[in-house]
């Protein structure tokens, strides 16, 4: 068994940002867990359960061990936990790939952006430099 990781070459075997749902979806369905049919945290001996019990907690400010007790007395399943982390996922990062979309689909608008950031460092930089001389005796 192993867990999702983005030093994988596979890239089913990470989460990204501007995945879509059903990509989303797929990945989380395809994900590797193991053939135990409790949902425990146990990162050491269940990497594939862990993860997957880590990534839904983190969307839905829950600590691992609080999923793990909804899960138990909720008598969730792998299956079920799965659309429930996928939808987790699909709603967590669904504005995030709205607003990526958006800022790509504008080009200008992030050279514009990145123009402004130049300009700002470069004044903030000329005056850091002043500043420097004047204190080491440079005019």
């Amino acid at each position: 068994e192993k867990k999702m990781s983005k030093s994988d070459l596979d890239q089913k075997s990470c989460i990204y940002i501007n995945d879509s749902p059903d990509l989303l979806r797929e990945k989380v369905k395809k994900s590797v867990t193991d053939t135990v049919k409790e949902i425990r945290y146990d990162p050491e001996n269940r990497p594939g359960v862990a993860n997957l019990m880590l990534i839904f907690s983190s969307l839905t400010n829950q600590t691992p061990e609080e999923v793990e007790q909804h899960i138990i007395s909720n008598g969730i399943n792998k299956v079920v936990f799965k659309d429930m982390v996928t939808e987790a996922l699909v709603e967590h990062l669904g504005p995030i790939r709205s607003e990526m979309d958006r800022l790509l689909a504008e080009p200008g608008y992030l050279d514009e952006a990145l123009e402004h950031g130049r300009k700002s460092a470069h004044e903030i930089a000329s005056e850091t430099i002043r500043d420097v001389k004047k204190l080491i005796g440079f005019h």
